[in-house]
Parts: structure tokens; C-alpha cells; sequence
């Protein structure tokens, strides 16, 4: 199996990714690290916690990261989550974080899975950037890391051309992508391929408990959001991740623009580079892939 770290900031999609990745028999999560990005560390930690209690997969478990950016203050999603940072309320978590930090979990693991690490990031970069800023052979010891975030060619979600997660934190952003990591890059030129909204078929009852969460979760923001098409930017993350056919990329340079109006912005210089930029995506195939991790909806024809 695949050792993986989700560094994540649930958030709807958050934990929609979530479930796949735990459903997925490739993977071996060694733990979730949580960042401030769609919500504050203190709910996005909580959230974290809940997800995993009704999973039932108390084996995993959470290491708080950073609170923000480093510079600058962060700006939250709430009006896109929910007041909690999810959909519906999950209660309280019993279940409490594990001894350390992120940067703990990220650098010991990467040491000790050295080569085979892969990590999926679906937040805001800050937890990645400051694990290179506490081992800075980190690039040579992860095998690969997962990103959703940036939009190079298409609009952006938070600006006409910033993207969440890189606006949130564009220092760190741009520090990760010129670390030299390999790295894929999964943005919103994919992410809004893959939509599920009025006019697109729900996903049908299936028996895990996986599927019955991620369904109330995707129900209740459909519905707080008459409509709305909600994109699967953080699925289609973790889809790509186990299975990388589904897009088709360049590989190239990302540089992400860190002050002003232009604030998150991301530009690309296509040759010679360490980041794989998914440009195309099979959207069906993905939906896919996506509803059978994360719906408990079988492929069988």
C-alpha cells in the first residue's frame, strides 16, 4: 500500500477526499494534518476529528498545523461551508489530537517512508512549506506530492484570477512549487470539469458509512445553495492520485504571484520543471471513480 498524508482544512470537499482516500484499498493513511483555510485550525482540527469518529477509523490520526500564512492574515470560507466548515453538524469529537505537529508527522514520516511518501495536499500550503523549512532534504524523500489549487488558464474562484488555497497562502504556495518536489497539480482548469448540481444524476444509496456521509454532506450544501453546481476540487484530487490517467498534463514551472490585486495568481512556464499541471480532464471517468470511493456506488455494469 501507498503511504499518504492528507494535510487537508475540511471543508465539504475536504472531507468528501477524505472518505475516498480511506476507502481506498492502494492507500495506507498514515494521518491527517490539518491547516486555517476554509476554516480556522481550531474547526478545521475538530472537523477532522468528527469525520474520522464517524468513520470509525479512530487507527488514524490528526496533528494540527499551522494557523495561517505567515504573512498576512487568513481569510476564511465560511459562507461556502457553513458555519462549522461543513454542511451539517457532526458534534463535538471525544477523540483528541496526537502528540506533535504536522511538520512532526510529515517530516518523520518522510524519513521513515523515505522515497515512498506521497502527500496530498488539499488546502493551503503553509503545513508543506514549513516541513521544507524544518527538513529541507524533504524534496528528495517524498515520492510525490498531490495539490489542488491555482488556476492557470481559466478564472479564478476568490479573484478573477486567484484560486483559494494559493490566495491563502501564495508565499507558501510558491515556495512549494519551486522546492523542487515532484509534484502534481490539480487546479481549478480540471476541478470545474467535474461538477455534480442541478441537472447532473445524485448519487445513489449505498451501504457504507463512508457513502451515507459524503451524501449528507454534498445534499446539504446543494441544498443551502439552490441552484449551485458544486465542484469536486478536492476528489478529483485524491482521484488523480490513484489514477493519474484521468488528465492529461505538462510538465513545467509555476510561479504564484505573492502581493497586490493580483494577489494568488498563477502563472506556468511550460519545459523543463518538476510540476506536472493537469490542463485536461476525463470528467465522467473521474465522477467515476470518485462515486464508487466516496458514494459507495459500485461500477458494476
Amino acid at each position: 500500500m501507498r503511504p499518504v498524508i492528507v494535510d487537508t482544512d475540511p471543508g465539504t470537499d475536504d472531507a468528501v477526499a477524505i472518505v475516498m482516500a480511506l476507502a481506498s484499498t492502494e492507500l495506507k493513511v498514515l494521518g491527517l494534518t490539518t491547516v486555517a483555510g476554509n476554516v480556522c485550525l481550531g474547526d478545521s482540527t475538530r472537523n477532522a476529528l468528527s469525520i474520522l469518529e464517524v468513520l470509525g477509523r479512530s487507527d488514524v490520526g490528526v496533528w494540527p498545523g499551522s494557523e495561517g500564512p505567515a504573512e498576512g492574515v487568513p481569510e476564511y470560507a465560511y459562507h461556502f461551508h457553513g458555519e462549522t466548515g461543513l454542511t451539517v453538524d457532526l458534534g463535538d469529537p471525544v477523540s483528541d489530537t496526537r502528540p506533535g505537529s504536522a511538520v512532526d508527522l510529515i517530516v518523520e514520516s518522510a524519513r521513515l517512508y523515505s522515497g515512498s511518501l506521497e502527500l496530498m495536499a488539499i488546502g493551503p500550503l503553509t503545513n508543506i512549506a514549513d516541513a521544507l523549512d524544518a527538513e529541507p532534504e524533504l524534496p528528495g524523500l517524498v515520492h510525490r506530492l498531490w495539490i489542488m489549487g491555482g488556476a492557470l488558464h481559466c478564472p479564478g474562484n476568490v479573484t478573477p484570477r486567484a484560486e483559494f488555497n494559493f490566495y491563502s497562502d501564495p508565499h507558501a504556495a510558491g515556495r512549494v512549487l519551486n522546492s523542487e518536489m515532484a509534484s502534481t497539480l490539480i487546479g481549478l482548469d480540471v476541478c470545474g470539469s467535474v461538477q455534480v448540481g442541478p441537472g447532473v444524476p445524485r448519487f445513489p444509496p449505498g451501504g457504507s458509512v463512508g457513502g451515507a456521509l459524503s451524501r449528507r454532506l454534498l445534499a446539504e450544501w446543494l441544498r443551502s445553495h439552490p441552484g449551485e453546481m458544486f465542484s469536486m476540487c478536492d476528489p478529483l484530487a485524491v482521484a488523480v492520485a490513484l489514477d493519474p490517467s484521468l488528465v492529461r498534463t505538462s510538465t513545467g514551472q509555476v510561479c504564484v504571484v505573492t502581493d497586490g490585486r493580483k494577489r494568488g495568481m498563477s502563472n506556468a512556464r511550460y519545459g523543463a520543471g518538476t510540476v506536472n499541471i493537469a490542463l485536461k480532464v476525463e470528467a465522467d471517468r473521474a465522477l467515476s471513480l470518485i462515486s464508487e470511493l466516496a458514494f459507495d456506488v459500485s461500477q458494476e455494469p
